[in-house]
């Protein structure tokens, strides 16, 4: 029975808090939807699958998954995207609610992923030292505002301290986490947004929440819950590394949805090799339907390009002025353009929460079983459902323009790589 619950609002998200559980040795399992059986694993990861969502039917559906899966007693991290993408301040507001129903309750927050240069000073995320409001990201999904979480939280009606870098580091953290959270105060705050620029800032963060028991609801990013197994989890011995897997037998297929320009960097190395087919398909192409000669030439196009042997690459054509909202759409036709090959390929890399999410299920699986990963924050899956099938999962923006050439090889040498510290 699960011991600690992670609620995420896309597949990737999910995969990539888990794989911090399952390092640490804990069984963990990723699930894509409802489970009729309790899950057997330590910790559940849940895909809540509300980024696409309106911020009202976000809030709903995660009031109900935290009343479904994370009753009192459970450990309740509340996954949120290090680029503070989808309805944060509504889906922080429904867990709160349902926790308060219960007993006191105060959210830790913490959006931080050093590893991934993703920090926050003063209250304000940034990416590569630089304000996130100012970034590419940002214009992309057309986010309003600034990545100020007070101002961001207060739009749900949540009441934020802001907990600086040098009261993380006073070591007196504790103690001031107690004196913010403190349910008798005349104006009780909802969540403490902590500052943090390292992995020990996060460290410090872990530590300090745990010490507020049973009242703390975490909300983060991959980077705080690397943490969270020393603190809030039993220990086990050794590690949940595996010592290697039976390598992909057949084609990488590797499923990009993201837009991302970190991706598409990623793309571009991939492709780089002789030995790879890569393919682009047009959006206006799956916007037309499965009907259209446009439409099957690409199927055929992409039967011929696994029929080689090849690992192969399938990605987005890029549209100047393309609206984020569209993404959901574009994701579910490629997973319908790819679902006919599912049985013929050996493994599956996805760049996309979303996507993931649309060509797993659109292949069968129900679930991943978390085994290692490739470097921080890309985990490697075995999936569950209709046939196995080894899954490496990554958010758009993840990783170096090398990640898709690490993935690769990981998956046709049957080798885990070493869990990742970062520095």
């Amino acid at each position: 029975m699960p011991e600690m619950v992670i609620i995420a609002d896309d597949l990737s998200g999910a995969a990539d808090c888990g794989i911090a559980c399952a390092a640490a040795g804990h069984a963990t399992l990723v699930v894509l939807g409802e489970r009729a059986d309790e899950p057997d694993c330590t910790v559940l990861a849940v895909d809540a699958d509300t980024r696409g969502r309106s911020r009202s039917e976000a809030a709903d559906e995660t009031a109900r998954l935290v009343r479904l899966h994370a009753p009192p007693g459970r450990v309740l991290f509340r996954k949120l995207d290090s680029t503070l993408r989808g309805h944060v301040a509504a889906e922080l507001a429904a867990t709160l609610a349902v926790r308060r129903e219960t007993g006191p309750a105060v959210i830790v927050l913490a959006p931080a992923f050093p590893a991934a240069g993703r920090t926050t000073r003063g209250g304000i995320q940034h990416v590569n030292d630089v304000q996130l409001h100012e970034t590419e990201i940002w214009r992309r999904e057309r986010i309003p505002g600034t990545a100020s979480l007070p101002e961001m939280l207060a739009t749900a009606g949540l009441r934020t301290a802001v907990i600086g870098l040098e009261q993380v580091r006073s070591g007196r953290l504790h103690e001031a986490m107690l004196l913010a959270a403190d349910p008798g105060a005349a104006d009780q705050v909802d969540v403490l947004s902590c500052d943090a620029e390292t992995e020990d800032d996060l460290y410090r963060i872990a530590a300090a929440g745990a010490g507020l028991g049973a009242r703390t609801v975490w909300a983060g990013s991959a980077g705080l819950a690397r943490f969270m197994p020393e603190f809030v989890l039993p220990p086990v011995t050794g590690n949940g590394w595996s010592s290697g897997f039976a390598p992909a037998e057949g084609p990488v297929l590797f499923v990009v949805g993201s837009l991302s320009a970190v991706s598409a960097r990623q793309v571009a190395a991939l492709t780089a090799q002789p030995d790879v087919e890569a393919l682009v398909v047009a959006p206006a192409v799956l916007r037309a339907g499965a009907d259209t000669t446009a439409w099957q030439q690409a199927g055929r196009d992409l039967d011929r390009a696994i029929a080689t042997g090849r690992d192969v690459v399938i990605s987005l054509a890029v549209e100047p002025d393309a609206d984020p909202r569209e993404g959901l759409v574009l994701c579910h036709a490629l997973a319908r353009l790819t679902a006919p090959h599912a049985k013929r390929i050996g493994a599956l890399v996805s760049a996309g929460g979303e996507t993931a999410r649309a060509v797993l299920l659109a292949f069968g699986a129900t679930g991943l079983r978390l085994l290692g990963e490739v470097e921080t924050g890309v985990p490697l899956s075995l999936a569950e459902g209709s046939r196995p099938l080894l899954v490496v999962t990554k958010a758009g923006a993840f990783g170096t323009d090398d990640t898709f050439l690490r993935c690769r090889g990981a998956l046709h040498d049957g080798r885990i790589p070493e869990p990742s510290n970062p520095e």
